[in-house]
């Protein structure tokens, strides 16, 4: 057991932030087909003993799509802030876990919103894509050459992987 918690977000992680309308105004979010396999890789590694993602959607369609994807394809589960009872996502850290030296000892945190600013400074370790406010990017550990959403979720887990002395080739080749 290693004590360490990933927690990502979906929205610009997962998806590229749009909701797309199909017929009958139908919702619909993109989502970018490699990140299972690099997750996969990642889950592989042991480096975290939880994997869970935190989302700004609350109910309907929008959260609904989320979960299909993260939780029944991806086998990572899915927390809504739009609970009652979390005021923010650090809030929802903190109660889950009742310690801020936990969260600054133990949370590698994957966000790119203001929003998520006070849990991303407080983290172990954070990152972000390079087109995240500069605000956010100021407090991240890694940040991104990827735009968002392709490439940039795999990109930031392999660099964590590198830091934390991962021999990436023999993850990949054997």
């Amino acid at each position: 057991m290693t004590g360490m918690l990933l927690i990502l977000d979906i929205d610009w992680i997962f998806t590229d932030w749009k909701h797309h309308y199909g017929k009958d105004w139908k919702v619909m979010k993109a989502f970018w087909s490699n990140d299972r396999y690099v997750l996969n890789v990642l889950k592989s590694t042991n480096l975290f003993d939880d994997i869970f993602c935190l989302t700004w959607d609350g109910t309907g369609i929008g959260i609904d799509i989320s979960k299909a994807r993260v939780e029944r394809e991806l086998w990572i589960p899915v927390v809504s802030t739009k609970e009652k009872w979390v005021k923010s996502k650090y809030d929802y850290v903190l109660n889950r876990y009742w310690d801020e030296n936990f969260i600054k000892e133990n949370v590698v945190y994957i966000w790119d919103d203001l929003a998520d600013l006070k849990i991303i400074r407080d983290s172990y370790w954070s990152a972000t894509t390079k087109n995240a406010p500069i605000l956010v990017k100021k407090y991240c550990n890694y940040i991104s050459e990827h735009g968002g959403w392709e490439w940039w979720l795999a990109d930031i887990l392999l660099e964590y992987m590198k830091i934390k002395w991962i021999d990436l080739e023999s993850l990949f080749f054997n």
